[in-house]
């Protein structure tokens, strides 16, 4: 359907090469995941941590780098 089309695409605008591992979340997510592009779905991880570590991960980089700038 058209949000499996849309998810699959914008994996793909975000890593055209596909090099990174994609994290496909929620109770939507996960029914979705399975009708991925095999080269989408391929990619798949099961997420290490929730978003708030992940926000708080992106937040101290941040706070270094204008520390070291």
């Amino acid at each position: 359907g058209r949000a499996v089309s849309a998810l699959d695409a914008t994996a793909l605008a975000l890593d055209p090469q596909g090099g990174l591992p994609l994290v496909v979340l929620g109770s939507i997510g996960k029914r979705l995941a399975d009708r991925l592009s095999p080269a989408v779905r391929s990619r798949c991880v099961e997420a290490i941590d929730g978003p708030a570590a992940g926000a708080l991960t992106l937040i101290r980089r941040e706070l270094e780098n204008e520390k070291n700038a």
